[in-house]
């Protein structure tokens, strides 16, 4: 295990802790780490090297912070000037227990145009993300869960559980997303494999059956809503390559 500590001495007062968790500092964007130095607010900046599943990754990071506020930032991620300090803002309500924000691609082609699309879609509907948030709010729901994907927003359900209120700030932030239609399909065949059981253990693998079984006149609704004709056909078909891959997944484990 490696934890690389960097401290960014600011005049102004301490007020953002940020955390990015890697398997290999080598993975990291050029541009993530200056994305996130530029911010005024942000005084301390912590690397987690070298650990998984990713809950525990996230749970070494911020039990090691000394500010109040937490920002979590993906290896393959980089923020817009300005970013860091909109999303604080809304921890001015003491309510407030995390804060997310919807996302562009950062290789913008086609692909990811409609995958964001229906990311934000989810984001803003479900306001289930946690992973800029109060230390607090992570105290009092015991840290991540020790799972391979979906952390944050099991993080998120329990603040909701526990009083807290979540808020999704329409500022996008750039995410590095897939090269082509190959990568994509991988990635969303991959994703619902690896999180096979943990999707059973949540109960979730048949509302994912259903919501396949629902993907065609969804994906006409949200082409529709949108005004994009390719989400009818790209919905549907992200829906069964998802619930293919964690149906195959609990198999291959002997979860059935």
């Amino acid at each position: 295990m490696k934890l690389m500590l960097l401290i960014i001495l600011r005049n102004e007062r301490v007020k953002v802790s940020v955390i990015i968790c890697t398997l290999d500092k080598r993975q990291i964007l050029p541009e993530t780490i200056p994305s996130i130095k530029i911010s005024p607010l942000v005084d301390e900046l912590i690397i987690v090297e070298g650990l998984k599943p990713i809950g525990y990754s996230r749970n070494v990071g911020w039990r090691k912070t000394r500010n109040q506020i937490i920002c979590f930032i993906d290896d393959d991620e980089v923020i817009p000037e300005g970013w860091i300090e909109r999303l604080a803002k809304e921890f001015n309500c003491p309510q407030i227990g995390a804060v997310w924000s919807t996302l562009k691609p950062l290789n913008n082609n086609k692909i990811n145009k409609v995958e964001c699309i229906l990311q934000n879609h989810t984001l803003k509907k479900f306001k289930l993300q946690a992973r800029f948030v109060k230390k607090q709010a992570l105290e009092d729901i015991g840290g991540y869960e020790h799972t391979i994907g979906g952390e944050t927003v099991y993080a998120a359900r329990k603040m909701i559980q526990y009083g807290w209120k979540i808020k999704i700030v329409d500022y996008p932030f750039l995410h590095k997303m897939h090269d082509n239609m190959y990568a994509w399909i991988l990635n969303i065949y991959g994703t619902g494999k690896i999180r096979a059981h943990e999707l059973r253990e949540h109960r979730e693998l048949l509302s994912y059956f259903k919501k396949a079984l629902g993907s065609f006149p969804r994906g006409f609704q949200l082409s529709i809503l949108y005004k994009e004709p390719l989400i009818f056909a790209f919905y549907p078909l992200r829906c069964w390559l998802y619930l293919t891959g964690a149906i195959y997944g609990n198999t291959k484990t002997g979860k059935t």
